[in-house]
Parts: structure tokens; sequence; C-alpha cells
């Protein structure tokens, strides 16, 4: 064997040559064999069966879904209906989950949680302190006075007591100014222009 025809085949995979048939492909061509119909079979039983078959394969399918949910839900740190069934038939699970109600209750229940809602719900349902110290956390973000209001200058407080009078633009008010005409008019003569 020559270096070219090693180096040749070293990349033959990639065109194909020498390739295994891939295992999803053997069963899809597997699986066409098994719906073809057989020599011993009448049409009736060719249908039923098939229907057999397409409706076995439906309830695999919603197994594995299901299945598939259930995974999501557990990793997500979420549950279904019939895991919260369940959880309410397992006394531990059900006192676990009244300690958990109870906590949040606790930490929402305290006044710093109508001052800061959103540190509230955060701490109540994405951490895992315990009610003592997410309060501590939820009152030591909340300042404990706001702050005061800056004084005022003399000239400002004198000056709020004057009434500011209405300086007039310089141009006679057109005739219907309240009007859309009035104001395209009056904008026309402030910019030199006659109106059409």
């Amino acid at each position: 064997m020559t270096v070219r025809t090693t180096a040749l085949r070293s990349f033959a995979h990639l065109v194909g040559i020498g390739r295994q048939p891939a295992p999803a492909a053997a069963r899809a061509e597997e699986e066409d064999d098994d719906r073809k119909k057989r020599d011993d079979e009448t049409d009736d039983e060719h249908a039923a069966r098939l229907a057999k078959m397409d409706e076995d394969e439906k309830e695999q399918k919603e197994k594995e879904a299901k299945a598939a949910a259930k995974r999501r839900a557990k990793a997500e740190g979420e549950g279904d209906d019939e895991s919260d069934e369940e959880d309410e038939k397992d006394e531990d699970a059900k006192a676990v989950r009244m300690r958990e109600r109870g906590r949040c209750a606790a930490i929402f229940a305290d006044p710093a949680a109508a001052k800061n809602p959103a540190l509230a719900a955060h701490l109540a349902f994405n951490t895992n302190q315990n009610r003592s110290e997410a309060i501590g956390s939820l009152r030591a973000s909340v300042p404990a006075d706001p702050a005061p209001a800056p004084k005022r200058s003399r000239l400002d407080r004198d000056m709020s007591r004057v009434p500011v009078p209405d300086v007039p633009t310089g141009a006679p008010a057109a005739p219907g100014a309240g009007t859309a005409k009035g104001l395209a008019a009056g904008m026309l003569a402030l910019a030199g222009m006659a109106p059409k």
C-alpha cells in the first residue's frame, strides 16, 4: 500500500466510502419493511396491522413527551399536576411545602417588603435563605429614613411667590387663532410668508 492510498483511506469516510448505515436510517428501513404488506395477509389484516402500529407509535411518542416534560420540569424545579397530587399524599413533602409557604408569607408580611416588593419576591422565590436571613436582607436594603429634601435658597423661595406674567409674542393674533387654519396663518405670518 502506498502512502497516497493510505492518505486517501484516512479521508474516505468524508465522501461516504466504507460508511456504515446510520442507526436511525437502519431503523427507518426496518420500519418500512414492517409496514409492507406480507404475502400471507389480506388487505383488511394489513390495514388493521398498520392502524395498530400507528396507535402504538402514537402512544410511545406521548409517553416519551410526558417523560421529557417531567424531566424538564424537574430540571427547572417545577412540578406538574401529577407530582403535586403525589406530594399531597406524601406527608414529608406536604410538610416541606407548608414550611415554604410560611417562609414566603413571613417575607411578604414584613413592612420592608412593601417598600421593595421586587426584592421581597426575589428573596422569597429565588433564594434558599431562611426567613430571618431573607427579612434581614430586605430590611438592610430599605433606607431607614428617606433623604431630607434639599434646602431651598432664599432667592428660589422669594421667586416662587411672584406671579409670572404672560409675555406677548409680538405678532398680532390671527383671526380664528384657535382653529387649524388660524394656527397655520399665524405660523406663516411669523415666518414672513403670506398665506395662500
